[in-house]
């Protein structure tokens, strides 16, 4: 491993005051195989490091009875002054101090090859200053992120996802002093935009204002990520029709998720596909398990999580294509010519009742399968 040149200012260097602040109290070097994770990070041999210290006065080696008292145990000290003569009572600093007076040289020799360093005065000022300008780094930067998601926030209140992920770029541009990858991070934006684009009736009736505060909440995490929590985004006073906020912002997500599948089946599915729930799910509720291997035309399939799904978190299903033999005159699909009219709308009507369709919806398809008579 190369050493650094000659001119390396170690000041400048976070890994190499991170190395010298474990001088703060005494340290010696340990084995070459214990120093090799430092010195992989340092990019030099640790000597090396340690004499850059000690030439500008940052780092001195200890004195022999330094050595003793850090090196050797107190039973193999109480052993060398017995050997000489001595009473081996009193605390370890005592003991060392005896042992260099009548046994400097087998000291020595029991030492062997250890060194052992302090950090000077210079040296603990140098890891001082160090630790006072990285908090204030991290303050400024902590400030930065602040003001970056207020705005980002604003951009997102407004409907501009684009506008809110320009932000967020800019931020993480700039921290980390390098060009940010964006294109990794872009699908965010899809994401953003359909939470922004959906008000899931399951949360219930809510103002176009109390739509946007809950939509730009969410749409603040998918952005940031998990250090951002949504209810900081939200008034202290808000409310929604299900008097719970968490399970709200659970919900809209669930449903935003889905609608994400959906948009995506529109690009390669055909013009049927059929919902499947994982019924091993604790959560599943019996609302949205109705509709477990129904099939639907794709431009329209119903909304999940369901107006009545009972799931803490929202049920959550997966959009499978149909094989060409499939019976596509069953019951699992609401546009088909039915068999059995009667049938059909019973089961019609149990989706209304349930809470998996609107009157609206019902209506239309009432008239449409009466028609077909």
């Amino acid at each position: 491993m190369a050493d650094l040149t000659a001119n390396f200012d170690w000041r400048g260097s976070r890994l190499h005051i991170l190395y010298l602040g474990r001088f703060h109290k005494l340290n010696g070097i340990g084995k070459p195989s214990e120093c090799f994770n430092l010195e992989k990070y340092i990019k030099e041999p640790v000597q090396s490091a340690i004499e850059r210290f000690i030439r500008d006065g940052a780092l001195e080696e200890c004195n022999l009875e330094a050595k003793v008292g850090h090196a050797l145990s107190v039973p193999d000290i109480k052993d060398i002054l017995r050997r000489h003569g001595q009473k081996a009572s009193g605390n370890k600093s005592e003991l060392a101090a005896i042992v260099i007076q009548v046994a400097k040289e087998e000291a020595e020799e029991k030492l062997g090859e250890v060194r052992l360093y302090k950090s000077t005065p210079l040296g603990l000022e140098a890891v001082k200053n160090f630790q006072v300008k990285s908090q204030e780094a991290k303050t400024y930067s902590q400030e930065a992120r602040a003001l970056a998601q207020k705005e980002s926030h604003t951009k997102l209140l407004d409907g501009d996802p684009k506008a809110a992920f320009a932000v967020f770029v800019a931020f993480e541009r700039k921290e980390r002093q390098s060009n940010f990858a964006s294109d990794s991070y872009k699908y965010r934006i899809n994401e953003m935009r359909s939470i922004l684009g959906i008000k899931p009736k399951i949360i219930g009736d809510m103002d176009d204002n109390s739509w946007r505060l809950l939509q730009a909440s969410v749409a603040m995490k998918e952005l940031w990520g998990y250090g951002c929590d949504e209810i900081s985004w939200l008034p202290e006073d808000f409310k929604t029709p299900l008097g719970d906020i968490d399970r709200a912002i659970r919900l809209l997500r669930t449903a935003a998720e889905f609608q994400d599948s959906v948009a995506d089946c529109q690009e390669w599915a055909g013009e049927k596909v059929k919902l499947v729930f994982d019924h091993d799910d604790v959560d599943l509720c019996e609302h949205c398990a109705a509709l477990d291997g129904k099939i639907f035309n794709i431009k329209e399939i119903p909304e999940v999580p369901t107006s009545h799904c009972t799931s803490p978190n929202g049920c959550r299903c997966e959009i499978n294509t149909i094989d060409s033999d499939e019976d596509q005159d069953s019951s699992e699909s609401l546009d088909n010519s039915p068999k059995k009219p009667a049938e059909k709308l019973r089961q019609l009507k149990q989706l209304l009742d349930e809470g998996l369709i609107d009157n609206d919806e019902y209506q239309k398809k009432r008239t449409d399968i009466l028609s077909r008579i």
